[in-house]
């Protein structure tokens, strides 16, 4: 006899596939395959932190300093009374202090954020979306600068070779 584990997954491989099971039907069959195998239910989804937690909070920050970065840009957004759905980076300019700041790693000056906050992560709808916008800005500038101290001397003639190969034949 197969086991209702088994049973369940060739179920919903095909239905999967066809693009007809939503994640909340994903969630309901991974906890019902979870209580057949007598694992304990977690009574929340997410971990919740209360204002007594701020040292775990902190702590836990000190591994991604980009975090704790893009909860000081959520922090300085909001005592300013930034408006949303933001629409362009020109609305995130302001926050910024008038001269060039280097917190967490990171040198915060507008040229900076003009270059890697992109023109896809707008509109920003919320504070969520403008931490998780800077945070993909933060991680795109990391690996720049990493690509930038590995860099070839001939990096130039490779990003030109690069920028010919990747257009089309008759583009060239």
């Amino acid at each position: 006899m197969v086991s209702n584990e088994a049973s369940n997954i060739r179920k919903v491989v095909p239905r999967l596939a066809r693009g007809v099971l939503e994640i909340n039907q994903l969630k309901e069959i991974a906890m019902a395959t979870a209580k057949q195998k007598s694992v304990t239910e977690c009574p929340y989804e997410r971990v919740v932190f209360t204002p007594e937690d701020h040292a775990v909070m902190d702590a836990a920050l000190d591994y991604s300093p980009e975090l704790r970065l893009c909860a000081g840009i959520a922090r300085v957004a909001r005592k300013s009374k930034l408006k949303y759905p933001v629409k362009s980076v020109q609305d995130l300019l302001p926050l910024l202090p008038k001269k060039p700041v280097f917190a967490e790693g990171h040198h915060l000056r507008a040229g900076g954020i003009e270059t890697y906050m992109r023109k896809e992560y707008f509109p920003i709808a919320d504070e969520r979306e403008l931490i998780s916008r800077c945070y993909l800005a933060l991680m795109a500038c990391n690996e720049a600068m990493r690509w930038a101290a590995m860099a070839p001397a001939n990096a130039q003639t490779l990003l030109k070779e690069y920028r010919l190969a990747s257009q089309p034949k008759g583009a060239r």
